[in-house]
């Protein structure tokens, strides 16, 4: 009975999105950071040289996407504990 709640709420919640163009789902790539190199990973060879957002502008994005309705959140890039604050503040 729990899956049909939820998959009943994920179908509720893409006519909401499609009626108020107000996404309900993102992901996010926290961090570029990883210590490993991963042949089949893309991380590196897109992200070189590139600036990160702080943490206050990520804190920033969470809340804002949080107040305009926004209810999942995957987070996700590079190495996890590189940035275990963001995930923290996520929301």
């Amino acid at each position: 009975m729990g899956n049909l709640k939820y998959g009943l709420s994920l179908v509720r919640d893409f006519v909401k999105f499609v009626v108020t163009n107000k996404p309900q789902f993102a992901n996010y790539d926290v961090t570029w950071k990883c210590n490993l190199n991963c042949e089949h990973c893309y991380w590196k060879k897109y992200s070189y040289g590139k600036k990160e957002p702080s943490d206050e502008d990520w804190e920033r994005a969470f809340m804002e996407h949080k107040k305009n309705g926004m209810k999942y959140a995957m987070l996700t890039g590079g190495g996890t504990f590189f940035a275990a604050e963001r995930y923290r503040n996520g929301g």
